[in-house]
């Protein structure tokens, strides 16, 4: 039998009238609290990171593959339809989609009011499952049929500032390119469907329609494109695919993750990350001293147990032991409620969002939760594993404990 680990048990509970008992509740109390804050903060960075991550790709998909470009405009310089390239970029272990685009600015002029926009052109090989859950009303744009398909998806955002709705119709004009100078163009759409990501950079300036349309703007011919987007299946292979991309395409094409081509959202996304790390560390640091500060308490408090200890032939590792198996049981047991606590507060956020955010500011109406166990697994046993190594420290007072001074201890 461990004597030590038996003796620890013994004395855990203590009496109950003590003021070492009160501490340790103390103790267990406070590191049930900084465990809790802990979880909820993994979880709801894990929430942010992972839900704008996945709206971010779900809209641009994973990588983009076009002619280098020196700036950020929205007019591509045009890239041939290259079926060899599609077969080549599906047969790649891990891609799931891909499809041609092509952006062009323009301004959608109503009765009321105008608005700039950005048409994102895609035709019948786009993935529209991404858009089809943040439909709020109507439709995607159907581009099967052989003819131009007149029909535009637009945000709630754009049809609230424009109070239009499904079914009314709108008139896009775009600026002339060089093969067409003269005055502004105007293309008549009907309005198919609504959506809402909750991404303010998207919502407030992009809207979908027929690639054909844009390719007759453009002058262009059916197999030019500005573009090809690719999505995967999995985003933790995100580089790794890219680069096997980049190595199969011409020497004139580039083949860009959208982390790389959009870098704004994802730098935000890092500062999350920054704050969280800095969070989990400060209440770490608060569980260490709470932990280092209720075992000093108890060694003085039982200042004659360990002098009658000692006098029977105890040594000094052995008496440290019996604290820190004793302080062990304080921390599991605070460990234990605080992610009792913080799991049970993120499960009910993740139920019914009684958090509620402002959108336009964080991109969500309600804070989201995502349980990433293995973040907050590592967090219990880093924090067991820095608690008694610290926790060494404290229990050094034990070396100087006289046994005569300590029998008589009052």
């Amino acid at each position: 039998m461990n004597t030590g680990w038996f003796i620890a048990k013994r004395i855990s509970g203590g009496d109950k009238k003590s003021f070492s008992r009160f501490i340790v509740t103390i103790a267990i109390m406070a590191n049930a609290l900084s465990m809790a804050v802990m979880v909820i903060a993994i979880c709801l960075v894990s929430g942010f990171t992972t839900e704008i991550r996945e709206k971010v790709f779900g809209f641009w998909g994973h990588i983009q593959i076009r002619q280098f470009q020196n700036n950020d405009s929205y007019e591509e310089k045009p890239i041939t339809i290259n079926a060899k390239l599609e077969k080549q970029v599906q047969s790649v272990k891990g891609v799931a989609n891909i499809a041609p685009y092509i952006t062009k600015a323009g301004i959608i002029r109503t009765k009321q009011d105008m608005e700039g926009v950005v048409i994102k052109a895609v035709n019948q090989q786009y993935d529209w499952d991404f858009l089809s859950q943040y439909l709020k009303d109507g439709k995607v744009p159907d581009l099967s049929t052989a003819e131009t398909s007149r029909d535009i998806l637009i945000s709630q955002n754009i049809s609230n500032r424009l109070k239009v709705k499904v079914g009314e119709p709108l008139i896009v004009y775009f600026l002339p390119n060089e093969a067409r100078n003269g005055r502004p163009m105007g293309r008549r759409f009907n309005v198919s469907g609504v959506y809402h990501t909750g991404l303010e950079e998207y919502d407030r300036k992009f809207v979908l329609a027929d690639m054909r349309v844009i390719q007759e703007l453009n002058n262009w011919d059916s197999t030019m494109i500005g573009g090809y987007e690719v999505k995967l299946n999995d985003v933790s292979e995100l580089d790794a695919i890219n680069l096997q991309i980049y190595r199969k395409i011409d020497e004139n094409l580039d083949a860009q993750t959208i982390r790389d081509a959009q870098p704004n959202i994802f730098d935000w996304l890092e500062l999350q990350i920054t704050t969280e790390i800095f969070a989990l560390l400060l209440m770490l640091l608060v569980a260490l001293m709470n932990m280092a500060t209720a075992l000093l308490i108890l060694i003085l408090d039982r200042t004659r147990m360990i002098g009658v200890l000692k006098s029977m032939g105890a040594s000094n590792s052995m008496v440290r032991k019996i604290f820190l198996y004793n302080a062990f049981i304080i921390l599991s047991a605070g460990l234990f409620l605080g992610n009792v606590i913080g799991l049970g507060l993120c499960w009910l956020q993740q139920t019914t969002g009684f958090i509620k955010l402002d959108e336009s500011a964080y991109y969500f109406t309600e804070a989201p939760i995502h349980f990433d166990w293995l973040p907050i697994i590592g967090i219990n046993f880093i924090t067991i594993a820095i608690a008694l190594i610290v926790l060494l420290l404290p229990s050094l007072v034990i070396s100087n404990i006289s046994p005569v001074k300590a029998i008589r201890y009052d």
